[in-house]
């Protein structure tokens, strides 16, 4: 969180990257808290707005369906405020409900456009716009799409930063027809935003994996039984420090606090929570690694 908030207050767009179950959402979720924000972000958070924009929830990769997830989240984040900004609210779902009831990108990206004016000569004084799991948006933008994500920072580069959240660097993302040999100008001009803004998440090391274990125990009730030493030991070694792992692993053995008999890597690998992890895990990889892993 330190690194990163020491990015956006400078205004640079950060690309935060991971293989999956190794806590990307995690630091997500933290930088949403009014504590954390105070903490890392000092006196730029009362004004800041902090969107977090969940790529998984678009049903296609349209430009006009992108701006219109953009407004709506604007308009959820207005509403949950206290202070003047949540005047905002109404004029930004109107404009939300219009550019869904539109056809057409142009339509969609002024109503954009227009919000974000409307928030930075108001109480906004800085906006992340926090795009997360955005693999597969990347994969599919259009490159009119990119070029306006960087014409819109450019725009408002005193007030407006991004952070991307995916399992590949976003230069790897992008998709390139055969005859292509260069990247497209569209998005190299938005991949050069985060070319020197990278952070690289990686598992949690030992004395971090212990923490998360014992906070999880620590939200249990009375009634459900300590993990053995065994049990804790096993988990940590078997998750090797990634997150998503380490949860899945203890929410299967809390019930029993012990160990099961038999080999205890087999049987939590026959778990769906633990099966879905390392499919995670492995679905990040890239191909070469693959074939490292499978060498071995």
């Amino acid at each position: 969180l330190g690194p990163l908030a020491a990015k956006l207050r400078a205004r640079k767009s950060t690309q935060l990257l991971g293989v999956g179950s190794c806590g990307k959402s995690n630091i997500v979720r933290q930088l949403a808290r009014p504590d954390v924000q105070a903490l890392y972000l000092r006196d730029e958070a009362p004004t800041l707005l902090y969107l977090n924009v969940d790529c998984q929830a678009l049903s296609d990769y349209r430009d006009s369906s992108v701006y219109a997830l953009l407004l709506r989240e604007l308009g959820r984040k207005l509403g949950a405020r206290t202070d003047a900004a949540h005047a905002l609210q109404g004029q930004i779902n109107e404009w939300y409900r219009q550019a869904r009831r539109a056809d057409g990108e142009t339509f969609a990206r002024d109503q954009l456009e227009d919000a974000l004016s409307l928030l930075f000569d108001g109480p906004i004084r800085l906006l992340i716009v926090l795009l997360d799991d955005c693999d597969d948006l990347i994969r599919h933008a259009s490159p009119a799409l990119l070029k306006s994500f960087r014409a819109l920072r450019d725009e408002h580069k005193e007030q407006m930063t991004y952070v991307t959240v995916t399992r590949r660097e976003l230069a790897h993302l992008e998709t390139r027809a055969a005859n292509q040999s260069e990247m497209a100008p569209e998005f190299e001009t938005f991949f050069e935003l985060f070319a020197a803004h990278s952070i690289v998440i990686t598992p949690y090391q030992d004395d971090d994996a212990k923490t998360m274990l014992s906070r999880l125990e620590a939200r249990e009730d009375i009634a459900t039984p300590p993990l053995s030493p065994s049990s804790r030991s096993e988990i940590l070694r078997l998750s090797g420090g990634h997150a998503g792992l380490i949860k899945a692993c203890y929410e299967i053995l809390k019930s029993m606090g012990r160990l099961p008999e038999g080999d205890p890597a087999d049987y939590l690998y026959r778990k769906q929570l633990v099966y879905a992890e390392c499919k995670k895990i492995w679905q990040s990889l890239e191909p070469y690694e693959h074939a490292d892993l499978k060498a071995l």
